[in-house]
């Protein structure tokens, strides 16, 4: 049996990190508890509850064995999706960083620009005043180019 014939047995199913979540069949389950995951000869179940696996087997109408990937071939399938999983779940963590990374200068340039507003230049030298103003196009083209910029008042 493979997990996506497994899952389409139970109710509630979410993914989740590594695997899924689903209500478990053998109690009556008003929230997730049923811990669904891959391993490399089978199906992975763990309800938190306390259901056993084989009451959780019964309650879907299998038997512990049909868990279990009938051949070769299944295993070869369940480790070439593995890995796509993993590069699945790398560029996900990847692009999270470069948002959380683009919020940060986001918040940098808006920081540099509200302290700029305060500040009395008119004692500044054209070099200094260059240079911030310079530092300043930056910051507005980095609020400008993340959809950031905000109204001012």
């Amino acid at each position: 049996m493979t997990i996506e014939d497994f899952l389409t047995r139970l109710d509630g199913v979410k993914r989740t990190g590594r695997g899924w979540q689903a209500k478990c069949p053998a109690h009556d389950d008003r929230s997730p508890s049923l811990s669904i995951r891959e391993g490399e000869l089978g199906v992975l179940l763990h309800c938190f509850a306390g259901c056993s696996l084989n009451t959780i087997c019964e309650a879907l109408g299998l038997m512990v064995r049909d868990l279990f990937y009938s051949n070769e071939q299944d295993s070869r399938a369940w480790r070439k999706a593995s890995r796509a999983r993993e590069a699945d779940r790398r560029a996900r963590e990847q692009a999270q960083r470069k948002r959380g990374l683009g919020i940060d200068v986001a918040r940098e340039a808006e920081q540099l620009i509200r302290a700029a507003s305060t500040i009395d230049i008119s004692h500044w030298s054209d070099d200094v005043l260059d240079r911030a103003l310079s530092r300043l196009a930056s910051a507005y083209t980095v609020l400008h180019s993340e959809g950031a910029l905000y109204e001012r008042g």
